[in-house]
């Protein structure tokens, strides 16, 4: 195969292995052949402290040698894509500068061009897979961006990597020598594990078990507006619209004290909340709800880093005027209930289900939930001070879904929905968030 006009490096067909099903999705989005230009996950922290760079380095060449989806290259033989694990080789490092060889000026410079270069396609024939960029700025201080090819990796291995740079870049410090460390779970061996999952018992009785669970009605979180809102919308193709929302800490340890004492997460109230307002702006109670689960039930998966994530649709009916907490606890039996079922992919089960959803146009807007915890992150870097730093501008965000975003931050909950205005009007999507709001305010009111 070629790239750019130059032979790509290829792996004897005996070192080949399956791609996985998510990963033949996302490559085909883009065409067949050899342009493979995905969307790329990435993370990027502010660090502050003296940074040691070649301790840097070394821990991120020991990310690399670990974990062999790092090292993953892709070959497209005319007819499929194929996958290979590379020879371990030192970690892209790659310090930002400016179109003068200069490093950026300001953080804001700095972010605009680290923005630019985590959009960059990575070249999934020859790699690098990931790619760490580090942005120098006056004061002892950098921005440091991971940036990975969504074909190998999803928010749980993002995370992971993310950990595991900082203990390694801690233990590296000052010159010292690294400890090697157990060997970690290889991305091959799950890869290699799919066919015969999907085509096996264990499968086949996932698949029934959503044929069941979506009886009745589309196997997607769609939402149908009413007219007297779809009329408000703006003309296609509308514009990038988000809605923000802040809780304080103390707002966001109350929502926390009040999952626990109804024995539920902070996610299921928060999607509690969400589906609550959608069933009255649909009039309706059946809402469906999508969410990226991690894919990894089975414990043996925790330190995997490849692309497991699996879109979850969470269907439980609400009732309007119900207490939150009985929302939330109906959305708790609906995630235990699907728990052990994540593994199908979601788009194999539309394709089983419901084909023409595919080919339905227009389709109704998606609804997705999502909920992180940033906290867990905050303090892998050892004797360097660390904050999380959002690059993406909201110009360019152009998903067609209806999205919701909880992040717990160390000083509170921030919600952001967003949205475009062809999709949902922004006088609606406001109304909503107030709505959601206003539910908390009522659920998480101290009790004298």
């Amino acid at each position: 195969m070629t790239v750019d006009g130059e032979r790509a490096p290829s792996a004897p067909a005996a070192g080949r292995f399956p791609v996985t099903v998510k990963q033949e999705r996302h490559l085909r989005r883009d065409g067949e052949g050899v342009a493979f230009g995905m969307e790329n996950p990435y993370m990027v922290l502010r660090l502050g402290g003296a940074l040691d760079l070649a301790a840097l380095q070394t821990a991120g060449d020991e990310l690399v040698r670990r974990h062999d989806a790092l090292r993953t290259r892709f070959a497209w033989t005319g007819t499929r894509f194929e996958q290979w694990t590379a020879p371990a080789a030192p970690a892209a490092l790659e310090l930002v500068t400016d179109a003068d060889g200069r490093p950026p000026s300001s953080e804001e410079a700095a972010r605009q061009l680290l923005f630019e270069r985590v959009s960059a396609p990575l070249d999934l024939a020859r790699g690098p897979v990931m790619r760490a960029l580090l942005a120098p700025l006056p004061g002892d201080v950098a921005l440091l961006a991971l940036v990975f090819s969504h074909a190998i990796c999803d928010g749980w291995s993002l995370e992971l990597a993310l950990r595991e740079l900082g203990a390694r870049y801690a233990a590296a410090r000052g010159g010292r020598p690294l400890a090697p460390l157990p060997a970690a779970p290889r991305w091959r061996d799950w890869a290699e594990s799919e066919l015969p999952y999907v085509e096996g018992a264990a499968g086949r009785a996932d698949m029934e078990f959503w044929r069941s669970e979506f009886a009745g009605t589309w196997p997607a979180p769609e939402v149908v507006l009413p007219a007297a809102v779809l009329a408000d919308r703006e003309a296609p193709p509308g514009r990038p619209h988000a809605v923000r929302r802040f809780f304080g800490e103390a707002e966001a340890a109350r929502l926390e004290d009040f999952a626990a004492s109804h024995r539920v997460t902070p996610f299921m109230v928060v999607t509690a909340a969400v589906k609550r307002r959608l069933a009255e702006l649909m009039e309706g109670s059946d809402v469906l709800v999508a969410s990226p689960f991690a894919g990894r039930d089975a414990a043996d998966t925790h330190g995997l880093l490849g692309c497991l994530a699996n879109v979850v649709v969470l269907r439980s009916a609400v009732t309007r005027g119900e207490p939150l907490a009985a929302s939330a606890a109906t959305v708790r039996d609906t995630v235990l209930r699907v728990y052990g079922h994540q593994r199908l992919p979601f788009s194999l089960i539309v394709d089983e289900l419901a084909p023409e959803l595919n080919a339905r146009p227009p389709r109704p807007p998606w609804v997705f939930v999502y909920y992180e915890d940033d906290r867990t992150l905050l303090g892998a870097f050892e004797g360097l001070d660390s904050e999380l730093v959002e690059l993406e501008p909201l110009d360019q965000w152009t998903l067609p879904a209806i999205c919701f975003f909880w992040n717990r931050r160390p000083d509170g909950l921030a919600l952001e929905l967003r949205h475009q205005t062809h999709v949902l009007p922004p006088a609606c999507a406001e109304a909503l968030v107030e709505a959601v709001a206003e539910d908390f305010a009522e659920a998480l009111t101290p009790r004298t």
